[in-house]
């Protein structure tokens, strides 16, 4: 409990800056609960409860959660504390440094459903973070029929043009979130890979604007 009254704090900082700088949503997240579970600790479950509950009155955008790496208690973490999305590893098969990665898409949108939060948002990484892939099609054949949220390699990595523009070719008018966490200059990434991020910017905007009309809709 003292880890979660310790986390709790944090939370609260940092939620009130990122409101401050008025950001559209925020999200909570176990990042530095590791090592990384499929099968998530009921404890570590109910402090992330704890921590939202506490800070309930405080936010004042949507928010969202992600149990690492658990579609299951994501879902319920997300149907207790009243959350309008969730972001996890949802569907694919993947070998990682944590073993076989096979999560079950169909039990968690099944149980979303019988937890009557089937207005829930799921958002799917199907590509992830520190994991190989056991599915030999490209991302752009693995796009769900759902909003997906592509990472791309390493956690600090940039995604490449050729990624960004395979997944916008053919493009059918859903939003694609594309990117590595936190891959800036200050984690040590190639300040030339940065840049090439930087420019793909206006090239993803104007690849977007053109498929959905000059006002990006």
């Amino acid at each position: 409990m003292y880890a979660a009254i310790a986390a709790c704090e944090g939370a609260r900082k940092d939620l009130a800056v990122l409101q401050a700088a008025g950001f559209d949503a925020v999200m909570f997240g176990n990042e530095n609960d590791r090592p990384y579970e499929f099968d998530v600790d009921t404890a570590s479950t109910a402090s992330m409860a704890y921590v939202v509950g506490a800070l309930r009155a405080e936010i004042k955008v949507p928010f969202g959660v992600d149990v690492h790496w658990d579609p299951m208690s994501s879902i319920a973490l997300a149907a207790a504390t009243g959350a309008s999305f969730v972001r996890e590893i949802m569907t694919g098969t993947y070998a990682s440094d944590m073993g076989l990665w096979n999560p079950n898409a169909g039990a968690a949108l099944r149980y979303r459903d019988r937890l009557k939060r089937s207005d829930l948002a799921v958002l799917f990484n199907i590509s992830a973070e520190f994991a190989s892939s056991l599915d030999r099609r490209s991302l752009a054949d693995r796009r769900p029929r759902r909003k997906p949220r592509i990472d791309v390699g390493a956690t600090g990595s940039i995604p490449g043009l050729d990624v960004i523009g395979d997944l916008l070719a053919g493009h059918d008018g859903r939003q694609h979130g594309v990117g590595a966490d936190d891959a800036r200059h200050d984690r040590g990434v190639d300040n030339a890979q940065a840049r090439d991020a930087d420019h793909a910017r206006p090239l993803v905007d104007h690849r977007l604007a053109h498929c959905h009309g000059k006002d990006g809709r």
